[in-house]
């Protein structure tokens, strides 16, 4: 979805229409299009141009994205990066919250690994229906990493995080399927759940195909 709308912003930006382009959220996905290469060429200076015009209009998912840029490149002292990313997850930045807290969660830059954090960000960035997030929590109910396991609400965010297009979600629910949480165990349902993935490009659910290909052969 958010490709679909900075292949219309580019359009726009091809056309001279600038005043959609320099709405907060507008600059974000632009400066996302330009960083990555998103229907465009690779171009950091862009990349930073629409980080910047989003800040000035008052994103903090510009400002974490932009800060992640001058981390990257060495711009920016490490420990007043980290701590300002810190903030941005606490005022309620969605970016911040999906992708600090994975930081958090592996204890990245030069971090003390902090699960509790990082699922407590992961909630509240569910709870606004970021799909990644969606995946995380409902990692962090099948395993018992956020504090309880629970598999209705493994699949409940699953299926929230497979309908705003996260491939892994399928490979989450090919597990429960595998393993019979929660539902009733079915191989078949878990192959097909693992092929949805790969067919989205999440390549390692390859293996968990043939996990239960070997096991159907060996049983």
């Amino acid at each position: 979805e958010q490709k679909k709308k900075i292949q219309y912003l580019l359009q726009l930006e091809s056309q001279g229409k600038y005043g959609s382009c320099y709405e907060p959220d507008a600059a974000v996905l632009l400066g996302l299009a330009y960083e990555l290469g998103i229907h465009t060429a690779k171009d950091p200076r862009m990349a930073e141009y629409y980080y910047r015009i989003a800040i000035h209009k008052g994103s903090a998912d510009g400002e974490f994205l932009h800060l992640a840029m001058q981390m990257e490149s060495g711009k920016v002292p490490l420990a007043e990066a980290t701590e300002r990313m810190r903030q941005l997850a606490e005022g309620g930045s969605l970016m911040a919250m999906v992708y600090w807290g994975d930081d958090v969660y592996n204890g990245r830059y030069h971090q003390r690994p902090n699960k509790e954090q990082a699922y407590r960000w992961w909630r509240v960035a569910a709870d606004r229906h970021h799909p990644e997030a969606q995946y995380y929590m409902a990692f962090g109910y099948r395993s018992g990493e956020c504090g309880a396991t629970d598999p209705l609400l493994a699949m409940m965010y699953a299926k929230e995080s497979e309908e705003g297009g996260f491939p892994r979600a399928h490979r989450l629910q090919g597990f429960l399927y595998r393993r019979g949480e929660f539902v009733e165990k079915d191989l078949d349902k878990a192959v097909a759940c693992y092929r949805k993935a790969v067919d989205m490009g999440d390549y390692l659910s390859l293996n968990y195909i043939g996990d239960v290909e070997w096991f159907r052969d060996n049983k």
